[in-house]
Parts: C-alpha cells; structure tokens; sequence
C-alpha cells in the first residue's frame, strides 16, 4: 500500500514538473519559382540588364520569408517568474544547408518575465523591427520589402539586453542595448573595433488600431578615427476594417561618419492593404523612396534618388499552416542627379514569385 501510494506521488510530481515547462520546435519553409531583373541605366544612355532565375529559389531571396527552424521554451519558477529562451537557425531548403548565407543568423536569446514585463539577453529582434515592422510591409521581412529599414542592422542586433514591459491600457515600452568589442595587438600595435547599438520603441494596440514609434542607432567604432554611426526613425500606423487590413509608415535612416563631412539620408513612405476572401486574400503595397547624399568625400556623381516601388500579390490558405502565393513587383527604382541637380542614370528591379509556405 505504501508503494502504491509512494508511486502515485512520484508520478504527480512527474506530471506537475512536465506541466511547469514546455519546449517547442517551431519553424518555417518557404520555397519559390522566380525570377528577379535588374535594369540599370547611366548617364550616357548605355543599358545594363542583369537577370537571375533558378527553379527553387529561397524565401528571403524571392519569397515571404526565410526559412529556419527554432526552438523555444519556457519554465515556471514559481512566485510569477518564468525563464524562457529561443534558439533560431537559418536554412537553405534549395541545397539543405544552414546559415550558410551572410546575414542569415537569426535569434538566440535567454531571459526572464513575470508582472514587470520580460528581459532578454542575447542575439534578438530590435525593438524597431518588432513594432515598425509589421507597418511598413505586409509581408514583414519580405523580399518584397518596399522600405530601407529592413537592412540588417535594424533587423536583429548581437550581444544585446532587451527590456519589454507589460502592456498598460494598450501601450508598451520595449528597450535594447548592445555592445562588442575585439581589441587586436600586433607587434605592439593595439587596435579596436567597437559595435555599439541603442533602441527602443512605443507602441499602441486597441482594438482594430493599431500605432508605433521607433528608433534604432548604430555605432561602429574604430581607434576613435574611423566612426561610423547609423540612425533610423519611425512612425508606423494600422486598422483593421475587418474586410480590409490597411497601413501606412514613414522612416528615416541617416548615416554619418568621421572620416566624412555631412550625412546621407534615406527617407521611405510606405501604404498598403490587404482584403481576405475566405482563404483566399489579395494585396497591394506602394513605397516611394527619396535618398540624398550630402558627404563631402564620397562619390558625388550620384548624389541623391528618388523613386516609387510597388507590390502586387495573391494567396491562398490551403490549411492553417500552409499557404500559395504569388507576387510581383517593381523594387528599387530610383533616378540619380549628381550634386548640381543633372540627371546620372536609373536603376529598377521587376521580379514576381510563385511559392508555397508552410509553418510549424
């Protein structure tokens, strides 16, 4: 009798540990038929045309999203607190690598959340990305993207802390701050590269709107004398009218360094909808950049740009985790002036897609 009873006990603790944890393997494969063009024009006239096709392209290069797979999980520690990490990684489905590609490291991240919100530790999304992101393009982190703020340094940041609060009548605060350091000394030479990064952003969420501001700054260091600094800005709104989900952004990149007088500035609108018919859905996105360049010691031939990009799309929700789609776009279209206001050129992108997404 006490055997039993002593079973039963181990058993139930058994039971109450494996519910206090969980770990989950997640994941996405995104695979495509596409091809992208790229037309370049100079100032004399001569057309440059570069083409790029393959049977099964990968989904951050001409698809919704690049696959990876992760895992998560989270532990209940008691008195409100819980531990919590996820593990991404990148892949290639076209040749079965994993993070093979540069800029193809995705998160990796440990921390802790309880009343007062949660704090990560590791390599994660900036709080820019999380919050502008969904915004700017409705397919975030697209190939299709429209807005420059999708460049790596925005995306996702090393060696960072990561503070998000509770959300308070709607309203949510997220922080990050990141640092690396390597200090190389060679014959008694001793240099330094520093990477320092800073972000936050605001965010709003009620009902069918929805509302963010962002920031995300860059700094790379170099023995004090070669600085380069990167800052991003951001405003992005939504609303969902229930058979149609509309947004709209507005971001500004500027990049400065010491080696340089003067800055460069990349400013990006961006609208978009989308309207659902039952599984299937259709949309549209329209973005139109301006870029001007005000550094003194860089090329001044193409001083600044401007150009209007756009998306069009389909798909079709084959179950709740698979999805066919279609996309096609006209991407980085822009007119060079040089530094006195005379046109130097053009350059545009057509590219369309046809693929299949699934998620786990």
């Amino acid at each position: 009798m006490k055997k039993s009873l002593l079973l039963v006990s181990l058993l139930a603790a058994f039971g109450t540990a494996s519910a206090a944890s969980s770990v989950t393997l997640y994941g996405v494969l995104d695979g495509s038929i596409g091809q992208t063009k790229t037309t370049m024009i100079n100032a004399a006239g001569a057309k440059t045309t570069v083409k790029s096709s393959s049977l099964v392209r990968e989904g951050r290069y001409n698809g919704l999203q690049g696959s990876r797979f992760g895992i998560k999980g989270s532990e209940d520690l008691g008195m409100g607190l819980k531990g919590h990490f996820v593990l991404e990684q990148a892949a290639k489905i076209s040749d079965g690598s994993f993070g093979k590609d540069a800029g193809s490291n995705r998160q990796a991240y440990v921390g802790l959340s309880g009343d007062f919100g949660a704090l990560t530790l590791g390599r994660q999304n900036t709080p820019f990305y999380d919050s502008i992101g969904p915004m700017v393009d409705l397919d975030k982190g697209s190939y299709f993207a429209l807005s420059n703020f999708n460049s790596t340094n925005t995306k996702r940041a090393n060696s960072s802390i990561k503070y998000t609060s509770p959300m308070f009548s709607g309203v949510q605060v997220s922080v990050l701050g990141g640092s690396d350091t390597t200090t190389n000394t060679v014959g008694g030479m001793t240099s330094e590269m520093k990477n320092d990064v800073m972000g936050a952003s605001l965010s709003y969420t009620h009902g069918k709107i929805s509302a963010a501001l962002g920031y995300h700054g860059v700094e790379n260091k170099m023995n004090a004398m070669s600085n380069m600094k990167t800052e991003t800005s951001g405003l992005g709104l939504g609303y969902n009218f229930g058979v149609a989900k509309l947004i709209a952004s507005y971001t500004e990149q500027k990049e400065t360094g010491a080696a340089f007088m003067g800055n460069m500035k990349n400013k990006d609108a961006t609208i978009g909808v989308k309207v659902p018919f039952g599984a299937a859905y259709v949309m549209a996105t329209v973005g139109q950049n301006e870029m001007k360049d005000m550094r003194s010691t860089r090329d001044i031939n193409k001083a600044s740009s401007k150009g209007t990009n756009g998306v069009l799309g389909m798909g079709y929700h084959l179950s709740k985790r698979t999805e066919a789609y279609a996309r096609y776009a006209k991407m980085n279209e822009a007119k060079y002036k040089t530094a006195m206001g005379v046109a130097n050129g053009s350059t545009k992108t057509d590219a369309f897609s046809v693929g299949v997404r699934h998620t786990f």
